[in-house]
């Protein structure tokens, strides 16, 4: 039988197109999403790497819990840009980002940052990979001052 390698990376782009197919966190409507699901054909192709579950589900229900939360501190943080102005797969990477930021211990804000950026300029736009650099670094600062 084949070994089935867990990516954490792989497991942040599936949950970033979870989030984006999610919709609108603070309208009670997120929906419940079972990844592990085949019909949302959101799992890699490749058959060597796995999603790891644990975090998939801990970031869909920090979001579920603190999503209103989470998207005043990205709406805060980002200068001149309201949460209504932003580009669906800016938001969707922004608040996995800040969900890890701000909820999860085990991931250093470098690594959440690092991460954002890379899917930012992947599924973004031209100014995307910039724009999540400048808001997740201000949450960090600020997220350490509250420490």
């Amino acid at each position: 039988m084949k070994e089935v390698r867990i990516n954490r990376a792989a497991s942040r782009e599936l949950l970033m197109r979870v989030i984006f197919a999610g919709g609108d966190l603070n309208s009670g409507n997120f929906p419940d999403f079972d990844a592990a699901d085949p019909k949302h054909r959101l799992f890699p192709k490749n058959g060597k790497t796995s999603p790891d579950m644990d975090y998939i589900e801990e970031v869909l229900r920090i979001l579920k819990e603190h999503g209103e939360k989470i998207d005043a501190v990205i709406d805060g943080a980002s200068d001149k840009w309201s949460i209504s102005r932003m580009g669906k797969p800016d938001l969707s990477v922004l608040r996995l980002a800040a969900a890890e930021i701000l909820y999860i211990d085990g991931i250093s804000d470098a690594v959440a940052i690092s991460e954002a950026v890379y899917l930012a300029e992947k599924y973004g736009t031209g100014n995307s990979k910039s724009f999540v650099n400048g808001v997740l670094g201000k949450i960090s600062r600020d997220n350490k001052a509250v420490k």
